[in-house]
């Protein structure tokens, strides 16, 4: 998230607090499996936090939980 777009959801703190709870109730995790390259063995899995809310993009999410100091609830 760029500094204008975090200085925009502290301009609208009601909205970003919405947008944000829209978010959350929306969150799931996606486990992406990571293959090595050399004999394509299955090494491990990254958890990934994904939103179907008006902050699908994590960074946007995590930006949002930071401004509103809410970012353990994530």
């Amino acid at each position: 998230m760029s500094k204008q777009g975090s200085d925009a959801m502290l301009g609208d703190l009601v909205a970003t607090r919405e947008k944000f709870e829209q978010s959350v109730s929306k969150l799931y995790t996606v486990f992406q499996p990571i293959v090595l390259a050399q004999g394509r063995h299955l090494y491990a899995y990254e958890a990934l936090m994904r939103s179907h809310g008006p902050y699908s993009n994590p960074g946007d999410l995590l930006a949002a939980g930071d401004v509103l100091g809410r970012i353990d609830e994530l």
